[in-house]
């Protein structure tokens, strides 16, 4: 399906994002393609039974447990990947055995409707549909009684709409840290709020600033001379802006870093190789790249996920696999004649006998 249809949502990701060919490709319909092969390529393994040693008091028996699929899902993407976002945790949640019904976002709509289209032709409707529409359709889904529910954005609505069916969920909330820049805003409304983000800061701009409001174009920017304090630095900005802060040693930069929300991921750049073990150690991150940015995204057997407001539970590769199934305890017991030292009556002396084969168990 993503090979078949590369040029399609490479042309919905122009349109809607102004994204080039290659970032599409790379960041969207090979992620997807990767991480569906990937994960074919070792669901026996992971959906097969895992034998675990039973103990003397079990005996005769064998125990193991099976990873089973959660039941029906719902999986709602974001505008900044529209098509990794949903599509990924689709393909997690259908190796896993589920039946999916994805949302894409309203604010890509190109990439929506090609959705809509891609997944009547492609893929099973009696197990995955696609809901399109806006904030009122997404609300009517969130009524209703999900086995999972996966959702990038912010996550507090779904939260509380989760938690009234006792539903869990994986967030992927984001944060603060720097941004893989395409410049092409989504829509007028965000690309005047990051007009006003860059003006009101009251920084120098150091690179960049030009803007075009008909294409909604903004030049790749960085700020120098930022208050800590300003509302640049507080958002998360969805946009080609970086923000620049100077510190005179690590532990400051570390401190500022603490002090905040534990961000989706963080991108050190760093040489020393003690100075990276002290950040990696002490900085709480999802999700970590030294020396370049995102590229834990291109290693399928590493997990995707926040951590405190940047998100709960993770994705991707196995993960994924994990966190659309439970895992099913089973121990099957022989039928061998059973020992009546376990039923009643009771006696001092059954019971110190039962204390030496759980003592020998354990």
């Amino acid at each position: 399906m993503m090979s078949e249809c590369e040029n399609a949502l490479a042309e919905a990701l122009a349109a809607d994002l102004g994204r080039s060919h290659m970032e599409a490709w790379f960041t969207e319909t090979r992620y997807v393609a990767q991480d569906a092969k990937y994960m074919r390529r070792h669901l026996r393994k992971w959906a097969g039974p895992r034998h675990v040693s039973t103990p003397l008091v079990g005996f005769p028996g064998r125990s193991w447990t099976q990873a089973r699929p959660r039941g029906v899902v719902l999986i709602i993407g974001a505008w900044n990947y529209p098509i990794q976002t949903v599509l990924s945790g689709a393909a997690a949640a259908i190796a896993a055995g589920n039946c999916v019904v994805f949302k894409s976002s309203e604010k890509a709509p190109a990439s929506s409707a090609l959705h809509a289209r891609i997944v009547a032709e492609y893929l099973d409707e009696q197990c995955i549909r696609i809901m399109e529409g806006g904030a009122a359709e997404a609300a009517c889904l969130l009524e209703l009684p999900w086995y999972y529910i996966m959702y990038t954005g912010g996550g507090c609505v779904v939260l509380q709409a989760a938690a009234k069916y006792l539903t869990p969920v994986t967030l992927e909330l984001g944060g603060e840290g720097p941004l893989h820049s395409f410049g092409r805003i989504v829509n007028a409304f965000r690309f005047g709020r990051l007009q006003a983000l860059v003006s009101d800061a009251n920084a120098h701009v150091a690179i960049g600033g030009q803007t075009n409001a008909e294409t909604r174009y903004i030049a790749p920017t960085v700020l120098t001379s930022v208050q800590e304090d300003s509302a640049v630095m507080e958002e998360e900005l969805f946009g080609p802006v970086l923000p620049i802060l100077c510190f005179e040693n690590l532990d400051s930069a570390i401190h500022l870093i603490c002090a905040r929300d534990k961000p989706l991921a963080s991108y050190p750049f760093i040489k020393d190789s003690a100075t990276e073990r002290r950040f990696v150690e002490r900085v709480s991150c999802g999700n970590m790249c030294i020396n370049d940015t995102m590229y834990f995204a291109a290693v399928h057997k590493l997990p995707f996920g926040g951590v405190g407001a940047s998100g709960m539970g993770c994705w991707s590769g196995e993960q994924g696999f994990k966190t659309f199934s439970y895992v099913k305890a089973v121990i099957k017991r022989g039928w061998w004649p059973d020992s009546d030292v376990r039923f009643a009556p009771y006696s001092q002396k059954k019971l110190a006998l039962f204390k030496l084969i759980f003592e020998l168990s354990s």
